[in-house]
């Protein structure tokens, strides 16, 4: 197989696709250069996994790091309730620790789901963490 060289070019300003990603409003959905229509719901909201999925590419945030994030959630939402739950996995004792400083927020009602973690292909049973939700109701 033929190797590639790629030369990489430093840029005083990043492309941040703001046509495709604008801020005040949802993103454009393009397929062969053609915007894809679609119907906004009446409703809508977010279920958050930065401290689940998210933590999966990066080093796992440290409590106050994980507090910080939920203080910034939390202001976002700013009392509009589109910002329905935060989903935690608890997988060590660093992650039960950023679970109760989240709960001593009083943000949310608190809410430990038993039974529903996920069965990952390549997870052994005792790998399986108790998940866990913060519930905005």
């Amino acid at each position: 197989m033929a190797e590639k060289s790629f030369k990489l070019v430093d840029v005083d300003e990043p492309n941040l696709y703001r046509e495709m990603f604008p801020y005040t409003e949802f993103p454009k959905v393009v397929f062969d250069d053609e915007q894809v229509e679609y119907d906004i719901p009446d409703k809508v909201w977010i279920t958050d996994t930065t401290f689940r999925d998210g933590q999966q590419a990066r080093p796992p945030y440290m409590p106050e790091q994980v507090l910080r994030i939920y203080d910034l959630l939390h202001e976002i939402d700013g009392g509009a309730g589109l910002i329905r739950q935060c989903e935690f996995f608890l997988y060590s004792q660093r992650d039960r620790k950023a679970v109760e400083l989240c709960k001593e927020r009083g943000y949310g009602r608190w809410r430990r789901i038993f039974g529903s973690s996920p069965k990952w292909g390549w997870a052994k049973p005792a790998f399986s963490p108790p998940p866990a939700t913060i519930t905005y109701s």
